[in-house]
C-alpha cells in the first residue's frame, strides 16, 4: 500500500506547455435518468442507460449540433451501448456523413483499419460503445462527442483525453455535452483535489456515492415510495421515462470554466433553499400538532412565510423537533391567523 500521492502536472499546466490542446465546449440540454440503475460501482447500468438516451430526437441532435459546430472534424463519439452507437451511426450517413461504429466484438484488424482511415479523413466520426474509453492514443481527434451519460470522473476524464492531445495542424477540440457529463464533473482540465484512500475506506466512499444516486419515486398506482423498477406493494413496473422521450432538438452553447462555476453556485443554492423550507416545514408539522392544527393550517403557514406551497412529498416523511425559531413564526402566525389572514389559504 501507497501512503503518498505525488500528482503529475496538472492538464492546465500541459496545455501551458503545449503538451494539450485548448478545449471547446458546446452543452445543452440532457436525457433525464429518473429510475436507471447504478452498478456497484454507482456508474449507470448500461442496458437500462441506453434505454433511457436512445431516442431518436435525443440522436439527431447529436448530428444537427455536428454540423453547427464541427462539420469535417476527426470526431470520436461515446454512446452509451451498441444499439445507441449503430443508430447514431445511422443518423450521420442519413445526412452524408461517412460514420463507423465500432464495439467490443469488432475485430482487432478492423479497428486499426477504421482509426487510420479517419486519420486521413476517409471517415469523420466514429461511434463506439465502451471501446475506445482508455489506452487509444488518437491525437487526430478534434471532437469529441458525449453520448454517454456517467457518475465516473475517471471515465469522463478517459473519454476526453482522446481528445486533448496534440497534433500538426490542430489547434484545439470541441467537446459536444450531450449526457450532461461537463455540468456534473466539469471542464477536463479544471484543477481537481486528488487524494489518496485506503481500502475500506474506498469502499465506503463508494457505497455512500451509490446510495446516494438512488433514485425514490412514488408509485403510480398505490402511492407506495420504492426503489427498484417493481412496486412491492401492488407490483407496478415503472416504465423508465425521461425527458430524452420528449426532447426538442436545440443548438448547444459553449461553456466557460466560469459559466459552469456560476452553475454549481446556482444550483447549491437552490437546492440549500429547498432544504430549509423543507425543514420549516417538517418542524412547523410537530408545532401543529401540539396545538391541536390540522395539516391545513401547517400549510398556510408555510405559504405565509414562502408564498408558495409545500411539497407533497414531504407530507410522507416524519415531522421533526420544533425549534425555538419556528415556534416564534407559529406563534405570530396563529396570531395573524385569528385575525383572518390565512383561512383562505386553509380552506
Amino acid at each position: 500500500m501507497y501512503d503518498v500521492m505525488e500528482c503529475a502536472p496538472s492538464m492546465r499546466e500541459l496545455q501551458r506547455l503545449g503538451r494539450l490542446c485548448p478545449a471547446n465546449y458546446k452543452v445543452g440540454l440532457i436525457p433525464t435518468l429518473d429510475g436507471v440503475k447504478l452498478t456497484a460501482k454507482g456508474d449507470y447500468s448500461p442496458s437500462h442507460l441506453e434505454e433511457a438516451v436512445n431516442q431518436k430526437l435525443l440522436i439527431g441532435d447529436i448530428v444537427e449540433n455536428w454540423f453547427i459546430h464541427s462539420m469535417g472534424r476527426a470526431t470520436m463519439v461515446f454512446a452509451a451501448g451498441i444499439q445507441h452507437s449503430r443508430n447514431i451511426v445511422h443518423e450521420f450517413r442519413e445526412h452524408g456523413v461517412p460514420a463507423v461504429h465500432i464495439d467490443g466484438t469488432t475485430p482487432l484488424s478492423v479497428r486499426d483499419r477504421v482509426l487510420e482511415d479517419l486519420r486521413i479523413g476517409r471517415i469523420k466520426v466514429v461511434s463506439n460503445a465502451q471501446v475506445y474509453v482508455e489506452g487509444t492514443d488518437v491525437p487526430y481527434v478534434s471532437c469529441v462527442i458525449f453520448a454517454q451519460p456517467t457518475k465516473s470522473l475517471i471515465k469522463y476524464l478517459q473519454q476526453g483525453g482522446r481528445g486533448m492531445r496534440v497534433f500538426p495542424g490542430k489547434e484545439n477540440c470541441n467537446f459536444h455535452d450531450h449526457a450532461g457529463v461537463v455540468n456534473h464533473f466539469g471542464r477536463i482540465e479544471m484543477d481537481r483535489p486528488w487524494r489518496l484512500v485506503h481500502g475500506d475506506e474506498m469502499v465506503e466512499e463508494m457505497r455512500k456515492t451509490r446510495d446516494k444516486e438512488k433514485v425514490e419515486w412514488d408509485c403510480p398506482q398505490c402511492g407506495e415510495r420504492f426503489r427498484g423498477a417493481k412496486c412491492p406493494v401492488c407490483s407496478k413496473v415503472v416504465e423508465f421515462t425521461g425527458r430524452a422521450k420528449r426532447f426538442v432538438p436545440a443548438e448547444l452553447v459553449d461553456l466557460t470554466q466560469a459559466e459552469f462555476e456560476l452553475l454549481q453556485t446556482e444550483h447549491k443554492h437552490k437546492f440549500d433553499v429547498i432544504i430549509e423550507r423543507k425543514d420549516f416545514y417538517l418542524r412547523a408539522r410537530t408545532v401543529a400538532a401540539r396545538w391541536g392544527k390540522k395539516e391545513g393550517w401547517t400549510r398556510a403557514v408555510y405559504e405565509m412565510r414562502y408564498k408558495e406551497p409545500p411539497r407533497d412529498e414531504w407530507l410522507r416523511e416524519r415531522p421533526r423537533p420544533e425549534t425555538p425559531e419556528v415556534k416564534s413564526y407559529c406563534q405570530s402566525a396563529l396570531i395573524r391567523y385569528a385575525k383572518g389572514e390565512g383561512r383562505e389559504r386553509a380552506s
